[in-house]
């Protein structure tokens, strides 16, 4: 007869690093279905394009740039705006193929999901608005002073502004 298996022990890893885990969980997702990518990518350019070339002309802006200084902010925050769901249908989703659950029967911290879940949205994000900003540079925009004060809280709402 053998000896019956030892259980192994089990480790506090904290919240830290269960929600680490988890955000790179949903990055191979992305990198597995790259049409996730989409949204940061190929909507914000056609955002900045529509509103620079087709509206742009109509509307008059007292900026050194034009109306150009306030596009980008205003569809960056847009972007973000759009991506927060991305948290809320990805949650969804793993709630109803049962990962949730099979996530509830492990010794994970609670929030460990959500924090996750919200740090690779904000990787996620952050992706479209260096696309966006790249864009933007190549359609006029610029960042006029520090970009330091200028996209601070504290600073003015747009990074573009002249003030």
């Amino acid at each position: 007869m053998t000896a019956p298996l030892a259980r192994p022990e089990i480790r506090d890893t904290g919240l830290l690093r269960q929600s680490l885990a988890i955000v790179r969980r949903n990055l191979i997702h992305i990198k597995r279905m790259p049409e996730m990518l989409m949204d940061v990518t190929i909507q914000p350019v056609m955002f900045v394009l529509l509103f620079a070339y087709v509206f742009g002309g109509s509307i008059a802006a007292n900026a050194p740039a034009g109306y150009r200084e306030w596009l980008l902010p205003g569809i960056m925050g847009q972007t973000i705006a759009f991506a927060s769901f991305i948290v809320a249908v990805g949650l969804t989703a793993d709630i109803d193929k049962g990962i949730i659950d099979r996530m509830r029967s492990l010794p994970i911290h609670p929030a460990a999901v959500l924090v996750g879940r919200s740090l690779s949205s904000l990787l996620h994000s952050m992706i479209g608005v260096v696309v966006m900003s790249l864009t933007g540079l190549i359609v006029g925009w610029r960042i006029r002073g520090a970009c330091s004060t200028r996209c601070s809280p504290t600073g003015s709402s747009s990074c573009g502004d002249s003030r």
